[in-house]
């Protein structure tokens, strides 16, 4: 009789979690979308008070929104609030450890203020969870690089290697830093960084801000 009424519990639950999806979790995420949506569209008349306000509410509807969260980050990084945006990032981590997005941004959030150590270690994140990613591994050895930790880009690029044989990219930049470890001068990057500004958040060397469109792709 017991054990009856623990899978009527069960199946119970389930039904709920089901109805509540239903009824309840496509119209909150419709308002987050909506929300979203305004707060772009404020941001670009350069209404900033009202695109954070209109994300925030994106969030309240969708707190696993990780765009969203991004475009928060970077409405208050944008304005000067690097404290803020840091903390939107961190919290959006705290729900979804395991978002590469999130990592990824943040990295780049990181790298954009020259904090290169902590850029490399959210990277290093974004490797765990996949492991042979090209870019991501690109992205490594730019910031390896310019952490002046050119033993371990070198690595990184060669890592890369073995998974694209035919890239052009890796070996010209592995043997430019490895003649520079030789004969050090006036350094430049070995793979080109993405554009220094706080407005961007960017696809990995793509160069141009990710819209929410595009991070359907």
């Amino acid at each position: 009789m017991r054990i009856r009424l623990i899978i009527g519990i069960g199946i119970l639950i389930v039904v709920l979690a089901i109805i509540y999806r239903v009824f309840y979790g496509i119209p909150f995420k419709i308002m987050a979308d909506h929300h979203f949506d305004l707060s772009e569209y404020y941001a670009h008349q350069g209404d900033w008070p009202m695109a954070v306000k209109e994300m925030r509410k994106a969030l309240k509807y969708d707190p696993h929104y990780v765009q969203a969260r991004d475009g928060l980050a970077a409405l208050y990084d944008e304005n000067g609030l690097q404290t803020r945006a840091e903390r939107v990032y961190l919290k959006g981590l705290a729900l979804d450890p395991k978002s590469e997005f999130l990592h990824y941004q943040l990295a780049s959030f990181y790298q954009l203020h020259k904090r290169y150590p902590e850029a490399i270690q959210q990277m290093l994140y974004c490797l765990k969870l996949k492991p042979n990613n090209i870019k991501d591994l690109l992205v490594l050895a730019l910031l390896y690089d310019r952490n002046h930790q050119y033993p371990e880009a070198i690595q990184a690029l060669k890592r890369r290697l073995t998974l694209v044989p035919n890239d052009y990219v890796s070996p010209h930049d592995i043997a430019r830093i490895e003649r520079e470890m030789r004969a050090p001068t006036a350094r430049i990057p070995a793979i080109h960084p993405n554009p220094n500004s706080s407005a961007a958040r960017l696809h990995p060397v793509s160069g141009h801000a990710a819209t929410r469109d595009q991070l359907k792709q």
